[in-house]
């Protein structure tokens, strides 16, 4: 049971937000015009002790026919396992500049970042609703959950950042990137990007993803001070040893 007045706090960030990126525009209902309800996804990310409530404003665009141009992929697991090899396999240099570390860095509502490729428009949510808005709806401007299209927005527009920034494509899967010159190792997985490479070159790719997007980003390796020895990916855990890395499979599996 979620405590209502967290979860009413919690929806009126989200509305916040989608107001400021501009997710959709107020638009005049016009006749025939075809139009998706919402709703809100609640949780608690946290605990009962811990409270850390998400709200997501999200369409129901239905799935009643299939449709190949829709397809947004996600790299296999060992994509992550790859990326955490070249990390151990990078090290012991004279030069500790040359060592790898291993960079995990989290977009904050990526479909956001992704604009609508097709018209569609909204029910207006009640917590957005003004006076005046009876006959309105939104169209949508970017990307929202729920919407069939959304993942493969997304997965274009990070995959054009990444080329326009020098990498190269994964042939077997296209969520794996590699830089030939920086020799950085990059899987991503939805809103997850995993990297490897030495940590003048992490830092300068932290840097392409925050001037492109709002991002979390944590970097595992040897120094206590400015590196995490814990890391959880994909609910993985990732630790930094003496003795190595460990990995640690998804607890939620055993």
């Amino acid at each position: 049971t979620l405590d209502n007045e967290d979860l009413i706090k919690a929806r009126h960030l989200e509305t916040e937000y989608v107001k400021e990126m501009g997710v959709y525009t107020k638009v005049r209902r016009e006749e025939g015009m075809k139009t998706i309800t919402t709703k809100w996804i609640d949780t608690n990310k946290g605990d009962d002790l811990h409270r850390n409530y998400r709200s997501r404003l999200v369409g129901r665009e239905l799935n009643l026919s299939k449709k190949g141009d829709l397809f947004a992929g996600t790299p296999p697991l060992e994509a992550l396992r790859f990326v955490i090899s070249q990390r151990a396999s990078n090290q012991g240099h004279h030069d500790k500049r040359r060592d790898f570390l291993l960079m995990s860095s989290d977009v904050s509502r990526a479909f956001f970042y992704a604009p609508a490729t097709r018209p569609i428009y909204i029910e207006i949510p009640a917590e957005d609703r003004e006076e005046g808005d009876e006959g309105s709806v939104g169209r949508l401007n970017l990307s929202l959950y729920g919407t069939r299209d959304a993942a493969m927005n997304w997965a274009k527009t990070y995959t054009k950042l990444m080329v326009d920034n020098g990498f190269v494509t994964g042939k077997h899967s296209a969520c794996n990137f590699w830089h030939p010159t920086r020799d950085v190792a990059v899987t991503v997985h939805g809103d997850d990007f995993t990297a490897a490479g030495r940590e003048q070159d992490l830092q300068w790719l932290d840097g392409v993803l925050s001037s492109a997007y709002k991002i979390t980003t944590k970097f595992l390796g040897p120094d206590t001070k400015k590196h995490f020895q814990e890391l959880r990916i994909l609910n993985r855990v990732i630790t930094w040893n003496d003795w190595g890395i460990g990995y640690e499979a998804d607890q939620r599996h055993a």
